[in-house]
């Protein structure tokens, strides 16, 4: 998982907890304490998978779409083209004779695949809304 993912997550929360208003990259930027090219890059994949809407020309930004709270996060994990566990780099050689060094990548694969598939279920029960509720209890 990348630096997108809680960008995002944060984002979609901020456009839930005020629905109806647009915010331009540099306001979510502010709020999400990032930069703006960042949060563009974000929310541009965001509206493509219509989890966000976005408003081009004068007074442009981004708002949530009706069905925001119900937003589930394995389709913000989705929508990045993101798994929660990968390896940029793997362990071993699968040329080498020892059976560890040469089988460690292979093995250390089937435990990302399972990381992942866990971490998709729990993300299918978390929802925007719920965070929304959970910061805004805290007022």
């Amino acid at each position: 998982m990348t630096a997108e993912f809680p960008v995002a997550v944060h984002a979609l929360v901020y456009l839930a907890v005020h629905p109806g208003r647009e915010f331009n990259s540099n306001e979510l930027a502010d709020n999400i304490c990032t930069n703006p090219a960042r949060v563009r890059k974000v929310m541009a994949k965001l509206c493509h998978h219509r989890l966000a809407v976005s408003f081009k020309g004068q007074g442009s930004g981004y708002r949530c779409i009706d069905s925001a709270r119900e937003t589930v996060l394995s389709q913000v994990l989705k929508a990045l083209d993101e798994q929660a566990f990968s390896a940029c780099w793997k362990t071993g050689d699968k040329e080498r004779d020892c059976l560890v060094c040469s089988g460690m990548s292979t093995v250390m694969e089937s435990v990302y695949t399972k990381l992942n598939q866990n971490a998709i279920s729990l993300l299918e029960g978390i929802t925007i809304g719920s965070l929304c509720d959970k910061i805004t209890s805290r007022a």
